[in-house]
């Protein structure tokens, strides 16, 4: 799946998208951008990684479902200072197993489309979001574990409560800090 390498190419993507027009100042940072608009992808990732985790529920093998399960506790288990290192790695693991393993095209293209505009959230909440990778982490084992044990209902469940606790999050921070979030950045 298409990655954005830098803010650049979120610009770019944000305006083909049409959430926002072209603008003659430059743009250090996704916060400054119509939030309304903005949250927008985040709120269609819920619906189709829920849709997606079901459908993969029934086709990923047991051995990957139980090896994800595991790499997830394993990075739970450790301490210090290369547990967080070992929590980012594993960060959308999850996420790729229900677009690897949902088996749907048209699900997999629409998960494509907004994944790229999902970012600029993600990275909020990794940056302002105090121990992000920590918060996540229980709720990704939730999802695993309903992948192991085969059960979609429980693994959208898990996920769709995972995606709108993240997009809680994002909220949380903004709500705390709109000074931040309220004009562009003009300086270069």
């Amino acid at each position: 799946m298409p990655k954005i390498r830098c803010p650049t190419d979120f610009d770019r993507s944000v305006c083909r998208s049409g959430y926002v027009g072209p603008h003659k100042f430059p743009i250090r940072s996704p916060l400054a951008y119509d939030f309304a608009l903005l949250l927008f992808p985040p709120q269609l990732r819920v619906a189709f990684e829920g849709m997606a985790i079901r459908l993969a529920a029934r086709n990923v093998p047991e051995k990957i479902a139980r090896e994800m399960l595991e790499k997830y506790r394993a990075a739970g288990a450790i301490t210090g200072a290369e547990r967080i290192a070992r929590l980012r790695e594993v960060d959308d693991a999850i996420h790729d197993i229900a677009f690897e393993y949902c088996n749907n095209k048209r699900l997999r293209k629409m998960m494509e489309s907004v994944r790229d505009l999902v970012y600029c959230s993600k990275q909020t909440i990794i940056r302002n979001v105090p121990e992000p990778y920590e918060a996540t982490l229980p709720e990704h084992l939730a999802i695993c574990e309903a992948l192991v044990n085969r059960d979609g209902d429980a693994a959208e469940r898990a996920m769709r409560s995972h995606l709108e606790n993240s997009l809680a999050r994002i909220m949380e921070w903004l709500n705390a800090h709109p000074h931040e979030s309220s004009a562009p950045s003009t300086t270069g």
